[in-house]
């Protein structure tokens, strides 16, 4: 593979530019952003590429840049500004936010094929998985990585492409991106520099799994992925006991019961709808209680990516605590139903839930009316 040298003028925060050469621009502007690049950008961070001329060696590319640095600071301005003129009028480059399908490589629009078709670079969070999508609909637009780890050093290079009045398509690697994945720092650097930013509607796994879910999709929140952390993630959860409207969680295959546990522990035994492999072959919907589809997946593998559609607290049931006894009480009658002694079934739920026998009995208790 044949490689590539650049001759590159950044400029610093605080207004100076820098001149430098590399066989790797994206690698190049994260160190200098990370402070371990030149000693001249140290101190100056974070950097943004200004100008970008690629040559055809190592050599050639040394030669350049000490020609560079020898010009004044308006002579490298012009150099600049001229590279801008070269797109026509300083055109400047638009990023679109293009949807993609969640599964069902159908489940795109005409408007996002024309795009990606159009633009002069596409930013894929992973190239390979854009691939197939571009590879089934014959699309061969230049594709670059755009994705958590090189969000910074790679945002500034996609600036220089707009800058340079080129058109630049954003996907993410299902859905609509800046949903939690880094589109929104990228969207928000566009912003700050004055590009337009067009989105291009599309597939959503969490509109997919609300309207699906049989749960009240008037008002609804979406709270992404919960903290991995036990702690912070509690509270998270516990700051939705009196959340009226329906919730909505992504999770992963490997959380997906420990997460629906706490829920049940925290919130109360409510009605759910798990969605998994939205779009997909093996497209699923898990409706009922937490605690019934809690059982579902301990007894079916949970395999794929997961959307949680957890019903909101009822207006009778404010008091976080009448509504942690009722779902307490829900449980045990649940139980009852399918056969279990009543003592016994107390203890499971009280089991499952991590809450004292006690606490489990009385609230059974008032749910009788005793």
């Amino acid at each position: 593979m044949t490689v590539k040298f650049y001759t590159y003028i950044l400029k610093c925060s605080d207004g100076r530019l820098y001149t430098g050469y590399t066989n790797d621009l994206e690698k190049r502007i994260a160190k200098h952003n990370t402070g371990k690049g030149a000693k001249f950008t140290r101190g100056r961070g974070p950097v943004e590429l200004m100008f970008s001329e690629e040559c055809p060696s190592k050599e050639q590319a040394m030669t350049r840049e000490a020609e560079i640095k020898k010009l004044t600071r308006q002579e490298k301005l012009e150099i600049i500004k001229g590279d801008q003129k070269m797109t026509g009028d300083n055109k400047k480059g638009i990023l679109y936010l293009c949807a993609t399908p969640i599964g069902n490589l159908e489940d795109i629009t005409l408007r996002a094929l024309r795009i990606l078709k159009e633009v002069s670079l596409i930013a894929a969070e992973d190239t390979r998985h854009t691939r197939k999508l571009l590879s089934y609909y014959d699309i061969h637009t230049p594709l670059t990585s755009y994705h958590e780890h090189n969000e910074k050093g790679k945002g500034q290079i996609l600036i220089s492409e707009l800058n340079a009045g080129k058109d630049v398509a954003l996907v993410s690697d299902a859905g609509t991106p800046g949903i939690s994945d880094p589109g929104y720092e990228l969207v928000c650097l566009a912003i700050n520099e004055g590009f337009t930013v067009v989105p291009v509607p599309g597939p959503a796994a969490l509109v997919s799994a609300v309207v699906s879910s049989g749960l009240p999709t008037d008002r609804f929140v979406f709270e992404g992925f919960l903290p991995r952390v036990k702690k912070e993630r509690n509270k998270v959860l516990e700051q939705m006991k009196s959340e009226e409207r329906t919730l909505v969680f992504y999770e992963s295959p490997r959380r997906i019961i420990k997460t629906l546990k706490e829920i049940q522990k925290l919130l109360g035994d409510r009605k759910v709808a798990v969605a998994r492999e939205l779009t997909k072959i093996h497209e699923e919907v898990v409706r009922g209680l937490l605690s019934d589809v809690v059982r579902h997946f301990e007894e079916k593998s949970p395999k794929g990516e997961f959307v949680i559609v957890l019903e909101g607290i009822k207006g009778d049931e404010k008091n976080p605590q009448v509504h942690e006894a009722s779902g307490l009480s829900l449980m045990v009658i649940d139980l009852v139903t399918r056969g279990w002694d009543k003592k016994e079934a107390i203890k499971e739920v009280a089991r499952r839930t991590g809450t004292g026998r006690n606490a489990v009995y009385t609230a059974v208790l008032e749910a009788e009316g005793k």
